[in-house]
């Protein structure tokens, strides 16, 4: 671990690229990190904990990228919203909930089932509304 944080220095401080090759590597691992998130998430909820919890997860899942992209769509012509601020706007509002507020209710204590829940339901449930966003735009 030392050695590689001191190859790490050596070459930022030198100011050498990395070679294709790792550059690209890194980048794949780095890119890795949201589904991975997800997939962690998936593991932690325990099924019988997140039926508990499935109407509360549907709901909040469905006013995240059903109802909030439809208040965008009608609020945006009074505040002036060119065409492709609203489309990008909507896709704002049609995507899943953050992945990291799973391990933000973790954290704190708070029901972080049903927060991997909401995150699970609302990813599931993104695909449609973000297509129909995109077709609607």
């Amino acid at each position: 671990l030392v050695v590689s944080s001191l190859a790490g220095l050596l070459f930022s401080f030198a100011g050498w690229p990395l070679p294709p090759i790792a550059r690209q590597t890194l980048k794949l691992i780095g890119d890795m990190t949201t589904p991975l998130a997800l997939i962690s998430i998936g593991a932690g909820l325990a099924l019988v904990s997140a039926r508990a919890g499935l109407a509360l997860a549907v709901a909040a899942a469905l006013i995240k990228v059903g109802v909030a992209p439809l208040v965008g769509y009608l609020v945006a012509p009074h505040i002036g919203l060119t065409p492709v601020e609203l489309r990008v706007a909507l896709i704002f509002l049609a995507c899943p909930a953050a992945s990291s507020s799973y391990i933000m209710a973790q954290m704190m204590g708070a029901d972080d089932t049903l927060a991997g829940a909401i995150i699970l339901t609302s990813t599931v449930l993104s695909f449609p509304a973000l297509s129909i966003v995109l077709l609607a735009t």
